[in-house]
């Protein structure tokens, strides 16, 4: 089986709180993987936001883990997980930006503020992606969502994960202990989908969901037998959606392998806030423009100098010019920072320097998928 018949299709997995993102699988049954992709595809309006991926043209896709289709639920769900992945060749680089669920947003089509996983209870894939472009300043290319059952099986298609867990942790009755251990389809469920015994709150979440996203990847790539594909297969069903078309797929694996190799990871850290007895993450200044021209530059756009937001006069902004992310700990009383976006007006384009500031609010990891290093880019540089 050769390389390119291993990335023939993308696979987007995402559940509720963890994306499972496969490249591939096996072209020895075409028709199958054919009629698997035609029954995926749903599509939603980009607003002319379209690139070529014929001609290798960088794009970016959101990744939707909703929080139905398993544990017993089957209502329509909201997004309990949100990633936006950008791919770009020529750089040959591929980012996942975290974005927390419960970042108070501007929920655009419903002309409210309200938390970021309730745009898809409102309106669906469109509505998010409507608000997250007008979030970040991004175009949204594509778009793929999965649901908890889906996530589950998708485990299980590659016969477990094997991780380093560092919270013992019981989740709706599944116990997964410290240590190393491999996960199947239900522990890595859980091992996703757990906050509440994380002393980082959804930033841990989300940082176990980025782990299992690249695990799925390198079990993909090492198996070389098609009964992982022929599970993968139907682990999908119907609980993967997605308006990549066959083509499109066929594409990205013949002209973006190169930037699958290398993984940017990205995560945006806000400031616990309460609302009305209600809990919400306050987006920081620096930390959304820095993340937001990171994603522009992976696109081949200009830089923004001024985050857009603070031209929405109802935006609530977490002023992190010089105060260091709370790592999403329930914190209520850290308020004296938050401000509503006109605060911000003049602000400089680059985040002041002081000593005392160690962290970002906008965290970057990278991961080179042929060593499987993973390093901090802030500090690598001087080990």
């Amino acid at each position: 089986m050769t390389k390119r018949q291993k990335t023939i299709l993308i696979v987007v997995g995402i559940l509720t709180g963890i994306i499972a993102i496969v490249f591939g699988f096996g072209i020895f049954a075409a028709y199958q993987a054919r009629n698997a992709a035609d029954r995926m595809y749903q599509a939603v309006d980009h607003d002319g936001n379209t690139v070529n991926t014929a001609a290798a043209d960088p794009f970016s896709i959101l990744l939707l883990g909703i929080d139905s289709g398993g544990l017993g639920r089957d209502d329509k769900g909201r997004s309990d997980t949100t990633m936006i992945v950008t791919i770009n060749p020529k750089k040959k680089t591929t980012t996942i930006t975290s974005i927390d669920r419960d970042f108070l947003v501007e929920i655009v089509g419903k002309e409210r503020h309200d938390k970021l996983n309730s745009a898809y209870s409102y309106g669906g894939v469109q509505m998010t992606i409507d608000t997250l472009e007008n979030f970040l300043d991004v175009p949204i290319n594509h778009y793929a969502t999965i649901n908890l059952q889906g996530l589950e099986d998708l485990i299980d298609a590659v016969d477990g994960i094997e991780v380093n867990n560092k919270i013992d942790f019981t989740l709706d009755g599944i116990h997964v202990p410290k240590g190393k251990v491999t996960l199947d389809g239900k522990k890595g469920l859980a091992y996703a989908r757990m906050r509440k015994d994380d002393s980082t709150g959804d930033m841990g979440r989300q940082e176990r969901q980025r782990e299992v996203l690249t695990k799925v990847v390198k079990k993909l790539a090492s198996v070389n037998t098609v009964k992982y594909y022929t599970k993968v297969l139907e682990a999908l069903g119907d609980n993967v959606t997605t308006d990549l078309t066959w083509n499109q797929m066929l594409d990205i694996a013949t002209n973006y392998q190169a930037a699958l190799t290398k993984i940017v990871s990205i995560q945006i850290g806000g400031q616990g806030y309460m609302i009305n007895d209600g809990y919400y993450q306050i987006p920081p200044y620096y930390g959304t423009l820095e993340a937001s021209n990171q994603l522009r530059e992976q696109l081949g756009l200009a830089d923004n100098a001024v985050l857009s937001l603070v031209k929405d006069e109802e935006q609530r902004l977490y002023d992190d010019s010089y105060v260091e992310p709370d790592a999403g700990w329930d914190d209520a009383t850290r308020t004296s920072n938050v401000y509503f976006g006109p605060y911000f007006e003049g602000f400089s384009s680059t985040r002041p320097t002081q000593e005392s500031t160690e962290g970002s609010q906008s965290e970057t990891t990278t991961t080179d998928t042929s060593t499987s290093e993973v390093y901090d880019t802030e500090t690598a540089g001087n080990e």
